[in-house]
């Protein structure tokens, strides 16, 4: 029993609330789903996540921020906070799940937490590097705590490694992760980062405009401006252009290669044998769509390799995978209908031949029987034409 089934059925919040059970399963599905469309890339909770929305830690204990304006304000955002750049939940479902959850969050606002006398991220495409002896720290205005090692990827291949590190730590604490997307990892409200640093004509001076007023450079765009002190903000600048292609984006992996192939010489046999179907009576044009939606992806990584950046190529590997085991399933099945038919022709046409051969066996032997009769009572006038021979082998009866 939900919270709003409770509300429905005229029983009272606080009733509803002490009933056993009642809303933990939609706070429940809330949690996973906040934690699945990276809200906290924005909103603080409990001292971790961004700085663009506000702090979500007693969300719940907001004066006037019940489940009701909550659920109005993930449907419609910009009407309930006029200016809001949060994107609207579109499912009522995951709305509703949403708000359950988000009116639990009543702790307590978390202590201030000092800044670091380093930045020091990670050092691996997939974690934190220490940055260089004597970096200056980022100004405590706008310092952080580090981010996890899996929040933000980390490819060092800028010159001024300390400020790419400090710029990193900027990146994670104003929360762009919950739209821009890195190495697969973020959302997708706004553009892929992973290749920032080779975007033709996006150098130094443009992102610092861009980051002032986004939608002054991108018309249209939803993006938040970001008035950050001028060492922040080329630290920022620093990190957004680090952002490009590594040794391992440009070649697929031993094992990606020979999925890979495998998966072209799969697609071809099984254009073989879509156009046997074909021949065979079967309409294929479900077939001709799931055969050009694999091609499609063999086709993406394709297009990686020429580009020598292969960032994604699993994914699209994957896909191609999963379509051409669909095609297999539905050819087999046909397939197998086809055999079975041809079976059962078999089988019929086996069936006419021992009846055809049975009847003439008993014609021919009810033939000689009569002229046996014919004989034997001499009712005949004249010679008798020559009696049909013996149908049955030697041996076995006259």
């Amino acid at each position: 029993m939900s919270l709003a089934l409770a509300l429905a059925l005229g029983i009272g919040p606080l009733a509803a609330l002490a009933l056993p059970g009642v809303a933990l399963a939609d706070a429940a599905a809330g949690k996973t789903l906040f934690e699945q469309k990276n809200c906290q890339g924005c909103h603080t909770l409990n001292g971790k996540g961004g700085q663009v929305g506000p702090d979500l830690t007693r969300a719940g204990a907001v004066p006037g921020h019940d489940r009701a304006w909550h659920l109005r304000h993930l449907k419609a955002p910009g009407e309930v906070t006029p200016g809001s750049f949060m994107p609207p939940v579109s499912d009522p479902e995951e709305a509703a799940h949403l708000a359950d959850y988000l009116v639990t969050l009543t702790g307590a606002p978390p202590a201030p937490v000092p800044a670091p006398a380093t930045a020091a991220p990670a050092g691996d495409a997939g974690g934190a590097a220490p940055p260089q002896a004597g970096a200056a720290a980022a100004p405590a205005s706008d310092a952080a705590p580090a981010a996890p090692a899996d929040t933000v990827p980390w490819p060092p291949s800028a010159a001024d490694t300390a400020a790419v590190a400090r710029g990193q730590l900027v990146y994670a604490h104003k929360g762009c992760q919950g739209c821009h997307s890195l190495r697969g990892t973020g959302g997708n409200l706004g553009p892929d980062l992973t290749f920032e640093g080779e975007v033709a004509g996006h150098d130094a001076d443009w992102h610092r405009r861009h980051l002032r007023a986004p939608s002054r450079v991108t018309p249209g765009s939803p993006m938040p401006p970001f008035d950050l002190p001028p060492q922040p903000m080329s630290d920022l600048v620093a990190y957004l252009l680090s952002l490009k292609r590594l040794a391992a984006d440009m070649a697929l992996t031993p094992e990606l290669q020979d999925r890979y192939v495998a998966l072209g010489m799969r697609l071809e046999a099984l254009k073989v044998r879509v156009e046997h179907a074909k021949h065979r009576g079967r309409n294929v044009d479900d077939l001709g769509v799931g055969m050009s939606e694999a091609w499609t992806h063999v086709g993406a990584v394709e297009e990686m390799l020429r580009n020598h950046a292969v960032t994604g190529a699993g994914a699209e590997i994957g896909k191609g995978e999963q379509g051409a085991e669909r095609l297999d399933g539905a050819l087999g099945e046909f397939e197998r209908q086809l055999a079975r038919r041809d079976h059962f022709i078999l089988f019929a046409v086996g069936m006419l031949l021992i009846a055809s051969l049975l009847i003439t066996l008993k014609v021919r032997l009810l033939v000689r029987e009569w002229w046996l009769e014919q004989e034997t009572s001499g009712s005949t006038s004249g010679p008798l034409p020559k009696a049909p021979p013996n149908p049955l082998p030697p041996g076995s009866g006259s």
